[in-house]
């Protein structure tokens, strides 16, 4: 690995790590990446592992959720993929639907604010596992 590529790396752990500092989560929510399977950056497992590491030395609990949690958090028969969810989602929060990423066309890439709606789906099925719900939104959507 080329110095350059290796001080890039250090860069984004030191900034997650800053971030992680400055927000002081209680929970953290991580996307398991061996659920996946094999297709996922040397990059992705790095900063994983440095959120790992920053919930046990703070300890903060930490869930990883894969697509088992993210079925058992949106139930819904059509919440199967990430724009059908950022559709459910918008439709529960009237405040995000203006960020709903658009459709999704084949050869496009995935839209750049698909995060915030993943984010989301991250956060909803951590409450699902934290409040003993089978399913969401939170009583009063």
């Amino acid at each position: 690995m080329s110095p350059c590529r290796q001080k890039s790396r250090n860069a984004r752990r030191r900034l997650l790590l800053r971030r992680l500092s400055e927000f002081q989560p209680s929970v953290v929510a991580i996307p398991d990446l061996r659920s996946r399977g094999g297709n996922q950056t040397e990059h992705c497992e790095i900063l994983v592992s440095v959120i790992q590491r920053y919930a046990n030395t703070q300890r903060i609990k930490a869930f990883k959720v894969g697509p088992e949690g993210l079925r058992k958090a949106f139930p819904e028969p059509d919440a199967g993929n990430k724009q059908e969810r950022a559709k459910i989602i918008a439709s529960r929060f009237p405040e995000l639907a203006l960020c709903a990423p658009p459709d999704r066309r084949l050869g496009d890439s995935e839209h750049y604010r698909t995060g915030i709606f993943d984010a989301v789906a991250l956060a909803f099925s951590v409450l699902q596992r934290t409040d003993g719900r089978d399913s969401w939104p939170p009583a009063g959507r």
